[in-house]
């Protein structure tokens, strides 16, 4: 069986937060305040999601891999769709 879904929420994390991953509860949380662009969002949620997808990388590894994810991604014109 595929693992579940990986969920999304925004909330207020506080000062310096962008997010936060919790593997377990397959849940990432997004502080929207925190993000002046869309692009930054894009790398928040790439890097909030490599935590859950791959919990064995550091953090480095974590931000290396999830700032190139968020540029081949937007590069290529991947955005946010609002529904």
């Amino acid at each position: 069986m595929p693992p579940s879904k990986i969920k999304v929420e925004r909330a207020d994390l506080g000062p310096g937060i962008y997010g936060e991953a919790y593997a377990d509860e397959r849940l990432i949380r997004i502080n929207p305040e925190m993000h002046k662009t869309e692009r930054a969002l894009l790398d928040t949620v790439t890097h909030e999601a490599l935590h859950i997808a791959a919990p064995e990388l550091t953090e480095q590894q974590v931000r290396r891999c999830a700032r190139e994810v968020a540029r081949v991604l937007w590069a290529e014109h991947w955005r946010r769709i609002r529904l």
